[in-house]
């Protein structure tokens, strides 16, 4: 630009040195150019050249003129193109500038969103190691209480088995006191039943005492016979069991015995036994279980098949 615009001034102070050389003898008074005079063999000539020179050089300065006003205008086209572009920089420079501020202020906020949420997880990750700790402490205790539940309750199955042992013994011990107590009074019953026979044997005795005492002019076989009967009756009566059930009566029994009273084989008789069949059975085994059977007490009544009348008490 700077070289251009001194390029331009020494051309128009060329020119300015060429029109004044050619204006030296321009008549000021009447506005016409006085030239200077030539030779009078070339004197038309020198005058148009003159003439056409000074056409040339104000063309020239106009085309001169008209290339400076233009490249002044482009000059200041681009100036303000410039300017323009400087602004529109200026300006975009501005709104990156204020983009950059939204930048730093939405990275700001982002930032203090991230701390927020920083702030947000630690506090949960606090929150969830209480949680955690407190899980821990629960289920600690959760165990203790089970572990505790689990001792009661084997407490308690131990107690309950002490007391189930404890009402066994006492069972057992109630068991075995009235079995004790039981055997007590059969023992009893059966001495008392045994003094009862004892008496009565001792009756039965002065009875038979009595009996062969009036009955000595009687036959003494016959009368110990009968004697030998009635003791025969006598040991049957005291193993009969009377039937819960049973039509009793008289009945008269045929035994076989061997020396020594053993029981070989007892029968009743056919048609001289009243009752049932149980009385029956009951009285036979009556015999059996009174074997062996009362010695005689004379030798020589004994007979190895004897007939005795039993009546029941």
């Amino acid at each position: 630009m700077l070289h251009t615009i001194k390029a331009f001034l020494s051309s128009v102070g060329l020119h300015i040195v060429l029109l004044s050389g050619l204006l030296i003898t321009f008549n000021f008074d009447s506005g016409k150019a006085v030239l200077p005079p030539a030779p009078s063999n070339h004197l038309s000539e020198p005058v148009i050249a003159e003439a056409l020179d000074l056409q040339m050089v104000e063309q020239e300065v106009a085309r001169l003129q008209a290339q400076d006003d233009q490249k002044r205008q482009q000059e200041k086209d681009r100036q303000a193109k410039l300017a323009a572009e400087a602004e529109a920089a200026k300006q975009k420079r501005k709104n990156e500038e204020q983009r950059l501020v939204a930048l730093e202020e939405q990275r700001k906020v982002k930032q203090k969103e991230q701390a927020k949420l920083e702030q947000q997880r630690k506090v949960e990750e606090q929150r969830l190691k209480e949680l955690a700790v407190e899980k821990q402490k629960q289920a600690a205790e959760k165990a203790k209480i089970e572990a505790e539940n689990k001792r009661l309750a084997e407490q308690k199955a131990e107690l309950e088995a002490q007391r189930a042992e404890a009402e066994r013994k006492q069972k057992v011990a109630e068991a075995a006191k009235a079995k004790a107590e039981a055997e007590s009074k059969a023992k009893e019953v059966a001495a008392k039943k045994r003094a009862q026979e004892l008496a009565r044997k001792k009756a039965f005795e002065n009875e038979l005492a009595a009996a062969i005492a009036a009955e000595e002019n009687s036959g003494e076989q016959a009368r110990d016979r009968e004697i030998y009967r009635g003791l025969i009756a006598q040991a049957v009566q005291r193993q009969w069991v009377r039937p819960a059930s049973v039509q009793v009566a008289e009945c008269v029994l045929r035994v076989t015995q061997i020396p020594g009273g053993e029981v070989v084989r007892v029968t009743p008789v056919v048609g001289r036994c009243g009752g049932d069949d149980l009385f029956k059975r009951s009285v036979t085994q009556a015999v059996e279980a009174a074997s062996p059977l009362p010695a005689p007490p004379n030798p020589d009544v004994f007979e190895r098949e004897i007939e005795f009348l039993f009546r029941p008490e």
